[in-house]
């Protein structure tokens, strides 16, 4: 199941670099998202299973979510396109093609904020000794060099 939490973190990168009319292009290879993070740092954080189980299915539950947003984006995107594309001798429909921008736009915010809600969750699962130890730890993140050919965490600023 952690697969699924490191694919909400690529996820989210796509959707939010994806230009309101850009088509969906092949996902990346996984990158680690935070709640990757902590269940690669499991045995340093101390995780009980119980934990460790409710990390995954917010992973997963987040994955789900995110695949949702994702089509709903594609299809706005292409409902958007549509009402660009039109005769150029016709006027575009502005009022049609603003509305369809703003739904494509909160559609975007509620994907990161279902990440950030995401990961209090999961933080809220950590006592607050696991809270100072995960702190401790390089950016609160996977070292970039223990997956080959993963990127490190796109998440948050640098610390």
């Amino acid at each position: 199941m952690r697969l699924s939490s490191l694919l909400a973190g690529v996820a989210t990168i796509l959707v939010l670099a994806m230009p309101a009319t850009a088509q969906p292009q092949p996902q990346q290879p996984a990158a680690p998202s935070g709640i990757g993070a902590i269940l690669d740092y499991a045995e340093a954080l101390g995780l009980s299973d119980a934990q460790t189980e409710a990390l995954d299915r917010l992973g997963l539950d987040l994955s789900r979510e995110m695949i949702r947003r994702q089509a709903d984006l594609a299809i706005a995107g292409l409902d958007l396109d549509a009402l660009l594309d039109v005769d150029p001798t016709k006027t575009v429909d502005v009022a049609a093609a603003e509305a369809k921008v703003r739904e494509i736009e909160r559609t975007r915010a509620d994907l990161q904020l279902a990440v950030i809600r995401t990961m209090e969750r999961a933080k809220a699962l950590l006592t607050p000794e696991q809270r100072a130890r995960l702190a401790k730890l390089p950016d609160g993140r996977r070292p970039a060099s223990s997956r080959p050919g993963i990127w490190p965490a796109p998440f948050g600023p640098a610390r």
